[in-house]
């Protein structure tokens, strides 16, 4: 009888074990799929501090498209007020880069340099990738490291950061100053402004950096 009862007993501890095996494996999927997106800005006029994000008036249903041979110097130039795929150089000797213009929300004018948000894209990235940038800008992508340096280098930026949970609850994080270091200086955190807005920065599930010139 006692030997039976010490079969079951390990039999319970093996079923246990098998459930905290589950639980953590469930919690590091949860994990995985919480979602960071960014997007930079440049300074904004007084005005555009409120809270509330409003959007601009469209000039044009017609979509931005990847050929597209205009080349403006930031997603605010583009003519279309419409959120889509633009060119925009940087500097006038250097060459253009695709970017994604958010165009609507916190009145438009911002160059999204990461969108994540359905886990389409894998983000576990080695240096290279991360330098250089990944995946669609139609759907989840990070622009690079580079092309952010280049951008925050070449004049003054301003700094959003969007998130929503899976609850479709939602809240942003805005900085007036936003800058990294070149890929000597690692692309170390130069310079972030004050914070504004309606979320902590320990609460992030979903991540959007907008930037604006």
């Amino acid at each position: 009888m006692l030997e039976v009862l010490l079969n079951r007993l390990d039999d319970m501890e093996r079923k246990l074990s098998d459930l905290q095996t589950e639980l953590k494996e469930h919690r590091e999927e949860v994990e995985r799929n919480r979602i960071p997106d960014c997007v930079l800005s440049t300074p904004a006029p007084p005005e555009l501090n409120s809270t509330t994000p409003t959007t601009l008036p469209t000039t044009s249903t017609t979509q931005p498209t990847e050929t597209d041979p205009e080349i403006y110097t930031s997603c605010q130039d583009t003519p279309i007020k419409v959120s889509g795929v633009y060119s925009i150089r940087v500097k006038n000797d250097s060459e253009p880069i695709k970017v994604y213009c958010e165009m609507e929300k916190f009145r438009g004018g911002w160059i999204v340099l990461q969108h994540r948000f359905d886990g389409s894209v894998d983000f576990y990235r080695d240096w290279v990738e991360y330098r250089e940038g990944f995946g669609d800008l139609n759907s989840e992508f990070w622009l690079g490291l580079e092309h952010v340096h280049q951008l925050t280098t070449s004049r003054k930026f301003e700094l959003i950061v969007e998130l929503e949970d899976f609850n479709g609850n939602s809240g942003y994080a805005r900085y007036n100053a936003f800058q990294i270091g070149s890929e000597k200086e690692k692309y170390k955190l130069k310079n972030v402004g004050p914070y504004i807005g309606s979320i902590g920065m320990t609460v992030l599930k979903v991540l959007r950096l907008l930037s604006r010139r």
